[in-house]
């Protein structure tokens, strides 16, 4: 894949990268609740810095959470519409395996694990073999192994003072995991689904990592 739009929304900063084979573009959105009015003034603004159109772009990518419920679907539904008026195939990314990818580039940490609070007494955890979780605060925590860095603002909920709470990702982040997702496309957008994690019958539940353990490292 040549040329990649990725999104994230699903967090306070919202995130918008282009990729072409000549550079990287990028653009950050810190206004929270504001990812609306962001995201598609945001894309055309890359594609004209890139001088490009949205019909010579090759795939898009996008976070899919576990994260705000609003700004995932606000991504997933962006993302969809787009490749369907341009028939084009879509990466899903997992916001807590962007968030892991983020520390290890940022940091150099070799193995982390990622607890971001949920907000609804509960919070989303990524295991060191990328599979996501969704835990009750009243649960008792996972054991987290001693050489593993804990990342994501759960933590304290859960009585850990160690953890690294903030990671400033970015647009390469995003199309990083895309590259490493390629086995992964969807060409059917449908199939690009919100990943909701919750212990309610009338929520999706899904854990399987989007990516295989060796290639998430």
């Amino acid at each position: 894949m040549k040329i990649i739009l990725a999104l994230d929304t699903s967090s306070r900063e919202g995130i918008i990268a282009l990729k072409t084979p000549a550079a990287l573009f990028e653009s950050k959105n810190n206004e929270v609740q504001r990812h609306n009015a962001f995201l598609l003034p945001a894309i055309q603004q890359l594609l004209n810095e890139a001088n490009l159109a949205l019909s010579d772009l090759d795939c898009i990518a996008c976070s899919i959470g576990p994260g705000s419920f609003v700004g995932t679907r606000l991504a997933v539904s962006v993302a969809q519409g787009l490749a369907y008026a341009l028939k084009k195939p879509v990466i899903p990314l997992n916001h807590l395996q962007v968030m892991a990818h983020a520390a290890k580039r940022q940091y150099g940490f070799k193995e982390v694990i990622v607890a971001l609070d949920a907000k609804m007494q509960g919070y989303y955890f990524l295991d060191l073999q990328q599979k996501t979780h969704f835990f009750r605060l009243s649960d008792p925590h996972p054991d987290c192994p001693v050489t593993a860095q804990k990342i994501g603002d759960a933590w304290p909920l859960l009585g850990m003072t160690d953890a690294l709470i903030d990671v400033e990702y970015k647009g390469s982040d995003l199309i990083q995991l895309a590259e490493q997702n390629l086995e992964g496309i969807l060409k059917d957008p449908s199939q690009l689904l919100p990943l909701y994690l919750n212990d309610a019958d009338n929520w999706k539940k899904i854990s399987q990592p989007l990516l295989p353990p060796e290639k998430a490292q």
